[in-house]
């Protein structure tokens, strides 16, 4: 997949996304197990957008992130879906 550049009204950053994972309408664990597969196949700084609808998503997402070491850099709240745009870790030779 070629990387696609977005720019979101919350940020005046350009988030430059790797790989899309798209989890609307799946319930727990699915989503984290969606993850963390598609995050193991990605180089480190890489940067993944998860799309997920959970209304717990986003304290969720955040604590796998400080748990797993992947960088959790924005959220983007689109009403009816949230966009997480997470950035791979550092692999441990």
């Amino acid at each position: 997949m070629a990387s696609s550049r977005k720019r979101h009204p919350s940020s005046s950053s350009l988030i430059v996304v790797n790989r899309r994972l798209e989890c609307l309408g799946q319930m727990e664990p699915m989503p984290f197990l969606q993850l963390r597969a598609v995050l193991k196949t990605m180089a480190a700084g890489q940067i993944l957008e998860l799309i997920w609808d959970d209304p717990c998503g986003p304290s969720d997402i955040a604590a796998w992130c400080r748990e797993t070491g992947h960088e959790l850099i924005e959220m983007y709240d689109r009403g009816d879906q949230i966009s997480f745009y997470i950035r791979c870790k550092e692999r441990l030779s």
